[in-house]
């Protein structure tokens, strides 16, 4: 029997997979799921038996969440009521990472980490959000980033090397190298110099980890900063125009109401109203 699957895409099309929420209501129900990106996996209560790619099965019954790799099939069986989270990542793996891919064999056993109580009220947050309806695509990004934050400041170096260590590998690094270094780069030839990549090998190496072109994702990173930054800061809108190349506010204007579709004091109002009805439920 299969689990009712609950699943929250925000814009159909593109290169997001959102959220889904798994509720194993009775016993021997079982769901497979196929990551398509790096995916976390949040067991928040029940009991579950479950594997990774056919390999040996497991058993949770304690709070906890795991990281899948792209491809990775999870496959779950409920021995108990249950309910499970899974959130694609993208590429938000730029958590900071002090050591290498010479991990041991008794660190990689250790890839499943207890839920502490900063990541069990992120979910119950992410969880009200969802029932509000207010998940759209640039907002998970911003909660996407808020769980990386919790996960490196409230977990040990050895916690952190155990649970990342599903993934690391050379494309890990090239990955955080990127969203660590792109804002010191104004170009893709740039950003290709910065890691000493030809700009042919450069694009290739990129479209292979981010699956998609290095000028759209810088595109994006740019359209998410904006936004972040009429969410979360004060500065006047000619400030933030100037910051990000606008060559008048009339352009800032425009490139918002292709975005976003207002312009960016108007589309700050809207988020203050927002995030203070949210603040007083």
């Amino acid at each position: 029997m299969n689990a009712s699957l609950n699943q929250y895409a925000s814009c159909q099309g593109e290169d997001y997979s959102g959220i889904i929420f798994i509720s194993h209501e009775k016993t021997s129900e079982a769901i497979d799921y196929i990551a398509e990106k790096h995916s976390f996996v949040f067991f928040k209560e029940g009991h579950i038996r479950f594997s990774i790619n056919g390999e040996k099965r497991k058993e949770l019954d304690q709070p906890s969440f795991f990281l899948l790799s792209p491809g990775s099939a999870f496959r779950s069986v409920a021995l108990l009521p249950s309910s499970i989270v899974i959130i694609s990542v993208i590429d938000h793996l730029d958590i900071k990472l002090p050591f290498r891919s010479n991990l041991s064999t008794r660190m990689k056993d250790k890839f499943i980490l207890p839920l502490n109580v900063y990541v069990k009220n992120y979910l119950i947050l992410l969880n009200e959000l969802f029932s509000f309806g207010f998940l759209n695509k640039e907002y998970m990004k911003l909660k996407i980033a808020e769980l990386m934050l919790i996960i490196d400041m409230t977990y040990s170096i050895e916690e952190k090397q155990g649970f990342f260590s599903v993934i690391i590998n050379n494309e890990f690094y090239f990955l955080s190298f990127i969203r660590k270094n792109y804002k010191r780069a104004k170009s893709v030839r740039q950003l290709a110099e910065l890691m000493d990549y030809s700009i042919s090998g450069f694009e290739k190496k990129f479209r292979k980890v981010f699956s998609q072109s290095a000028s759209l994702w810088l595109k994006e990173q740019k359209k998410t900063a904006i936004y972040e930054d009429l969410l979360k800061t004060d500065k006047p809108l000619k400030e933030i125009s100037l910051e990000y190349g606008f060559c008048s506010t009339t352009h800032f204007n425009n490139y918002c109401k292709g975005c976003f579709g207002c312009p960016p004091g108007k589309l700050r109002k809207q988020l203050i109203i927002t995030e203070n009805t949210l603040n007083e439920d």
